[in-house]
């Protein structure tokens, strides 16, 4: 599996999308299937379900309802890719210009960043945060990265 590096984004979550493809991140099902004893390796998130990536970044409730909401702020006919490739192959399918790429790049990667961050919030600090504060936390943090990293856009409008 090729590295994939996106220097419009920071070091820190392009590493924790290198961890992410190759399905590396201390998930409650990957430490279990490494021996470690846990309480549970129900996903902390929704309580439904086993915490494994699959389920953690697009099939919980509430990785589902973000998926929707990013998808109807871009105005955009993705669906939620299952796995990480299919987001590539339907990126490098469609003709946008490069820019725009790596802005829907950026997006993408900034929910699954999101997620996770939402996640450990939880599992270590007991801290809940609501749907539309985690898709503000989206916008705002993809805007900064592709503003101040990538120099892509002037506006969010744009």
């Amino acid at each position: 599996m090729d590295t994939i590096w996106f220097k419009f984004l920071p070091r820190k979550v392009n590493v924790f999308l290198w961890r992410f493809r190759l399905d590396a991140l201390p998930t409650r099902w990957n430490l279990s299937a490494r021996g470690i004893e846990l309480p549970t390796v129900v996903c902390p998130v929704c309580n439904n379900g086993v915490e494994s990536k699959d389920h953690l970044f697009f099939t919980c409730e509430v990785a589902s309802d973000l998926w929707r909401k990013v998808r109807l702020w871009l105005d955009c006919d993705m669906h939620t890719f299952l796995p990480w490739d299919s987001f590539i192959s339907w990126l490098e399918g469609i003709s946008l210009p490069t820019s725009s790429k790596n802005q829907v790049v950026a997006i993408i990667v900034t929910l699954l960043w999101a997620i996770w961050r939402y996640r450990n919030g939880l599992v270590f600090n007991n801290v809940f945060c609501n749907l539309s504060s985690l898709f503000d936390i989206i916008r705002l943090l993809s805007f900064r990265w592709i503003k101040n990293r990538g120099h892509l856009v002037s506006n969010w409008n744009s």
